[in-house]
């Protein structure tokens, strides 16, 4: 009779299922939730670190830019600066070569052609100064760089010779 008793009563425990979560599956649920944390936050920092990443391109584009510039003006002579452009001459050419602010673009003008030499610009102006010309970009991320250019004069280097 008692081991009746003691086979009821291990059939009853076997019997009633009771709905819940093992300590193993608890701890498999925790460590996914650390991990999809872990990403989480590993995604934002990464994030800031592109933010600024693209915030420096402009400085490289503005750069690479000033080289162009200076090669530019390297072989010419300014004739004429306006608020949103220069004219350049060569020495060897009879036109003028225009580098100028066009559809938020600076862009070299040649023989009816154009070449982009800076892009993304809110505004741009340029300003002759005594015997400099200085030039302000204005990109659409509201970053503003100035460059400036000593002039020299080609007549005195032209009478001198």
């Amino acid at each position: 009779m008692e081991k009746e008793h003691l086979k009821l009563r291990k059939n009853q425990f076997r019997k009633t299922n009771l709905k819940g979560f093992t300590l193993l599956e608890s701890l498999v649920a925790l460590m996914m939730l650390s991990l999809i944390f872990l990403l989480f936050f590993s995604v934002l920092e990464n994030s800031q670190a592109i933010i600024k990443q693209l915030e420096t391109s402009e400085e490289k584009a503005w750069h690479i830019f000033l080289i162009q510039l200076e090669n530019e003006l390297e072989g010419c002579s300014i004739e004429e600066v306006y608020s949103n452009k220069i004219g350049l001459k060569k020495k060897q050419a009879k036109h003028l070569v225009w580098i100028e602010n066009k559809l938020g673009k600076i862009v070299k003008v040649e023989n009816g052609g154009y070449q982009p030499m800076l892009i993304k610009v809110k505004e741009a102006s340029f300003d002759k100064k005594m015997a400099s010309v200085e030039v302000t970009v204005l990109f659409e991320n509201n970053q503003k760089f100035v460059g400036r250019w000593s002039l020299i004069e080609e007549n005195r280097d032209e009478q001198t010779l």
